[in-house]
């Protein structure tokens, strides 16, 4: 069985040594309350924490904005990097070789889609940076 191109049990054991608390105390002050851990959340503004990471379960959820996952989706939603990268993350952390992946066709094509749509994304914000400090762009 394959997840997003590595296998599964490798994923597992990867999810095992990579405790959730451990990763997200990289990120955020962690506060034991009860058998959870408190944070304000790192994905929206709040002033009073409702993101709490439960350890026995290994995930993580905020009752604020309803954002939760386990540690790949947080690594993911945190360094803002794909499912693959955030697999390397963790897999540096603990030690872990990364096996080759295996992709099927239309998985590559949709990456290949959105590296173009990122990279006009990027063009586009340079240009209007660029028009918006010309002399044309001072009104702005």
């Amino acid at each position: 069985m394959q997840n997003r191109g590595f296998p599964a049990n490798w994923l597992y054991e990867l999810k095992q040594k990579n405790n959730i608390v451990s990763v997200v105390e990289k990120y955020l002050h962690l506060e034991k309350k009860g058998g959870r851990y408190w944070a304000c959340c790192p994905f929206h503004h709040e002033k009073t924490p409702s993101f709490a990471v439960n350890e026995a379960g290994q995930f993580y959820h905020c009752f604020g904005c309803g954002e939760s996952g386990d540690v790949i989706k947080f690594v993911t939603k945190i360094e803002g990097v794909d499912f693959a990268d955030a697999v390397r993350i963790l897999a540096e952390h603990a030690g872990m070789e990364v096996p080759q992946m295996s992709f099927s066709d239309e998985y590559l094509q949709k990456k290949k889609q959105l590296e173009r749509l990122k990279d006009i994304c990027k063009q586009a914000a340079i240009y209007y940076n660029k028009m918006l400090m010309s002399p044309q762009g001072k009104r702005g």
